[in-house]
């Protein structure tokens, strides 16, 4: 029951970071041709564009940490191959690091 309602929220996630995306690149297209082909510059397409970036960030972060997909080191897990629960003890223990900065930038 949980897991469904999870990936339905993964699904939303997914479906606004693209929407995000797609509307940032839009904008900045707009905001360039007003610009430079217009000679009349839209002031609120780059505020609007400051706040979508940063709700992407936020929004894209929460994808790629369920993706794990996060910038991590790998090179830990690597050498540790042959000892498996050395191995698990460092992921968890980045996973934990990851969290606590999360947290604290929020």
């Amino acid at each position: 029951m949980a897991w469904c309602i999870l990936e339905k929220w993964y699904k939303v996630i997914n479906f606004l970071t693209w929407v995000l995306m797609g509307s940032m690149c839009l904008l900045i297209g707009f905001q360039i041709i007003n610009r430079f082909a217009l000679h009349l510059p839209a002031p609120w397409s780059e505020e609007f564009c400051r706040y979508n970036f940063v709700w992407l960030t936020m929004v894209a972060s929460a994808k790629a940490t369920h993706d794990r997909q996060h910038l991590a080191v790998d090179i830990m897990p690597y050498l540790l191959e042959r000892r498996p629960l050395l191995k698990n003890s460092v992921k968890l223990f980045a996973q934990i690091l990851a969290l606590f900065f999360f947290r604290r930038h929020l």
